[in-house]
């Protein structure tokens, strides 16, 4: 997070889209925690799963003086199997998803966004333990 807080903000020295002195920062963030029971197929509706993941997209406005930037947060739990090859796969194809929401945001507010960044996390949990995955 620190790397990309930098990549998106800058530092003291080379500042990039800095936040107004005194300005009230709005922080979005969405999580999902899971298990992985010890033995057998997880249950989805206990909260189970095989791995967690998260998104996130960060949307700069073409006219920063006039529009404000987006940020999307999404995270889920995989239940489907334990192949992680098969997550990455999946998170891959959601990135069409979120692209479209961040239209669709812009075309509700009349906002042209200048770029987007978006990226992905996500963790296989072994039997027995438990994971978290935050966007923020």
């Amino acid at each position: 997070m620190i790397k990309a807080g930098k990549a998106l903000f800058g530092t003291k020295k080379q500042r990039r889209f800095p936040i107004a002195p005194g300005a009230h920062v709005i922080c979005a963030n969405r999580r999902i925690t899971a298990s992985r029971p010890l033995y057998g197929i997880p249950e989805f509706t206990l909260n189970q799963a095989y791995g967690v993941w998260c998104y996130i997209a960060v949307s700069i406005a073409d006219n920063r003086e006039k529009n404000a930037s987006l940020f999307i947060e999404d995270a889920g739990l995989w239940n489907r199997n334990d192949d992680e090859k098969e997550l990455a796969a999946y998170l891959d194809g959601h990135r069409k998803s979120v692209a479209e929401s961040i239209v669709a945001c812009g075309n509700n507010q009349n906002v042209i966004y200048e770029r987007t960044y978006v990226g992905y996390a996500y963790t296989m949990l072994e039997p027995g333990e438990i994971g978290t995955a935050l966007a923020v």
